[in-house]
């Protein structure tokens, strides 16, 4: 079977554009904005957090509530959701750098031995022993707000490092995700299972 040239140059000039350099296709990503939480693919995982952060517990009621495994869980959203959130930047006091790390750290806690997770009524944080991150998810034009705090020092962070940042989003709660023992915020399928960094 013989191609045309045409055919041969116009499949030269595609493919590279098609695909990235590793083969896999690039990270969403998306300007920041009110908005980029759902434009980056986060919604399952910022309505989980909406509702566990109502309520007031530092044991396995909170661990209940947010750590919900795949299929029914967040837990495959979040590769894409953080690259998408923080694109390699991580700045100390950027909203959604800050809320990338808490979502990861929530991760970790969920799914490996010594991670903490507690709620006062109106945030969520996630922690180990070296880090903890924190976030704040409002509705109605309130300002959300993010926030990490390094305990020790190790890998390339140093002991009392921390940041903060605040962003005002237009999210709203979900009426499936109202109650704090829900455990589905959604009706499409995860994603594949997501690895801590």
């Amino acid at each position: 079977m013989r191609y045309s040239a045409s055919l041969v140059l116009l499949a030269a000039l595609v493919a590279p554009s098609v695909a990235s350099p590793n083969g896999f296709s690039s990270p969403k990503s998306a300007p920041d904005g009110p908005h980029k939480l759902d434009d980056c693919g986060c919604t399952p995982i910022y309505q989980k957090m909406l509702t566990c952060q109502k309520l007031k517990s530092f044991d396995d009621a909170i661990r209940d509530c947010i750590c919900i495994p795949n299929p029914d869980g967040w837990y495959g959203w979040l590769d894409s959701c953080r690259d998408c959130l923080s694109p390699g930047s991580l700045e100390d006091d950027d909203f959604f750098d800050n809320l990338s790390r808490t979502m990861t750290q929530l991760l970790v806690s969920c799914t490996e031995v010594g991670g903490g997770i507690k709620s006062d009524g109106e945030s969520i944080c996630a922690s180990n022993a070296y880090f903890q991150a924190c976030a704040a998810l409002k509705t109605g034009g309130q300002p959300s707000w993010a926030s990490y705090e390094m305990f020790a020092s190790g890998e390339g962070f140093v002991s009392g490092e921390g940041g903060n940042g605040t962003y005002v989003l237009d999210i709203s709660e979900s009426q499936g995700a109202s109650s704090a023992d829900s455990t589905s915020t959604t009706d499409a399928a995860a994603p594949a299972a997501t690895t801590a960094p």
